[in-house]
């Protein structure tokens, strides 16, 4: 008999996804949540990771839809689970994102070039991947044609921390990160690349945070 799925990509509340599985089921229907870190390039190249909630034989049943997605994927449980997966994960990259950013204004404001400095970094223990992503745009303040928004970086944020609140537990980092995003939105950065939160931590008068037109 033909299959009845939906395959939910998107990075949502996991309460309401498992919700909405719910639902789906009532109607016959089975549901996966599969999330996806990486970018539109990584995800074109093959090097994005689908992170998959729902009921195992689904899954194995529909390995050819999901191959659609991406070879690397990682079952890890129930419905709602890839979105749980997603949301922490674009906790700890958004934080490497500005984590990246402070640093570059320190070592800045200490005299040293950015992009040497940037090239140093990617050489020690402190690497991340986000400095290969987004260091190149931070140094030389190329916020357009955005990989991915800052605003909806944004949202992911105060949805990790609704969900935070809902866990019961506090993330200390987190809600200095939504606060400096709120000022970049507000600020009219909500529609650049995610690289310019940079903006918020140099000082005024820096000529290197002005998007390239």
């Amino acid at each position: 008999s033909a299959c009845r799925l939906v395959i939910d990509t998107t990075t949502g509340d996991p309460e309401a996804t498992q919700a909405n599985a719910d639902q789906l089921e009532k109607a016959g229907i089975s549901m996966l949540d599969a999330t996806i870190s990486g970018s539109s390039q990584q995800l074109a190249s093959d090097e994005a990771v689908v992170m998959i909630g729902g009921d195992h034989r689904v899954i194995e049943a529909q390995s050819h839809l999901l191959d659609a997605l991406g070879q690397h994927r990682v079952h890890l449980g129930p419905v709602g689970s890839g979105s749980r997966a997603k949301l922490a994960s674009n906790l700890v990259l958004g934080l490497h994102r500005l984590v990246l950013a402070e640093g570059l204004v320190f070592a800045e404001a200490l005299g040293l070039d950015p992009q040497q400095f940037l090239e140093l970094l990617v050489q020690t223990p402190a690497y991340s991947r986000q400095m290969d992503h987004k260091g190149p745009r931070m140094v030389a303040g190329d916020f357009e044609s955005p990989a991915a928004r800052l605003r909806q970086h944004a949202k992911d944020v105060d949805l990790i921390l609704d969900c935070a609140r809902s866990a019961g537990i506090r993330l200390p980092l987190t809600p200095v990160h939504a606060r400096l995003l709120a000022d970049a939105i507000a600020a009219g950065d909500g529609d650049l690349d995610n690289s310019a939160i940079i903006r918020q931590l140099r000082p005024p008068t820096s000529d290197r945070d002005q998007p390239n037109k």
